[in-house]
């Protein structure tokens, strides 16, 4: 007797379809067994263990790897897969908040939302005095003046919400510049005394990604607790100011 593979079904001879799944009728539900573990033997055969995640390569000591380049110590493929690593180590920093454009956001902000929010509530005064009438009459002029009220109070609550942040953010904002100006100058020195010395035989992007990872090295290393990200920040902001990139061409 035929049976219906999937409601499980027995149905007279004669019968080839199931009428309330549509499937075609099998002589056994052996046989749905056998094929459903063959499938499921197939899909296991396809599927591949993923692998491993990758490892974030430990930092570089980029002096010693200077070093091993200019005495030529290093094959063509050990320095690329250097290279690679330099890469992702130089570009992997946390991105660092830079206060003072957090600052200067902050600063527009009070002045657009005060300026929106004072001139909407100047108007609903004049409307509510007389002084001109909103094309509005009866219910709709006392939801439009509810709403819009609504609204413009909203503004102006941001705006003096803005500006609390950015007072509060000024100490941070000349704490920054002055650490970033000591940064700077500090690798300016460090430039002056030969301490990033990089072999001439090097391409000019091999060259500035290894002095990149010096400063950051070097910032790291005499300057401490640092936030997260801040080396990468200076370095990559200010590296044509510490260097002098057409000598490196």
């Amino acid at each position: 007797m035929p049976w219906c593979p999937e409601c499980k079904l027995e149905y007279v001879a004669g019968i080839k379809v199931c009428p309330d799944c549509k499937k075609a009728l099998v002589d056994s539900l052996d046989d749905v067994a056998e094929e459903t573990i063959e499938l499921a033997q197939e899909y296991e055969d396809m599927y591949e263990e993923p692998e491993e995640e990758t490892e974030v390569p430990v930092r570089i000591d980029i002096k010693e790897l200077v070093k091993k380049v200019q005495a030529g110590e290093m094959s063509p493929d050990e320095f690329n897969d250097l290279m690679a690593q330099l890469r992702v180590q130089y570009s992997r920093s946390k991105e660092y908040r830079y206060r003072k454009d957090l600052y200067d956001e902050n600063k527009s902000s009070v002045l657009v939302l005060l300026i929106v929010g004072l001139l909407g509530l100047l108007v609903l005064l004049l409307n509510a005095v007389g002084v001109f009438h909103l094309p509005f009459s009866g219910f709709s002029l006392v939801l439009t003046n509810v709403v819009m009220g609504l609204l413009f109070a909203v503004f102006v609550f941001s705006g003096i919400k803005a500006s609390i942040k950015a007072k509060k953010l000024l100490p941070e904002v000349n704490e920054e510049k002055e650490l970033i100006e000591k940064c700077v100058a500090f690798l300016k020195e460090q430039k002056a005394a030969g301490a990033f010395v990089i072999n001439e035989e090097v391409s000019f992007e091999e060259e500035s990604l290894f002095l990149s990872n010096l400063c950051m090295d070097a910032l790291e290393n005499n300057f401490d607790n640092l936030e997260d990200g801040f080396s990468f920040f200076v370095t990559d902001r200010y590296f044509s100011e510490i260097f002098d990139e057409s000598t490196m061409e």
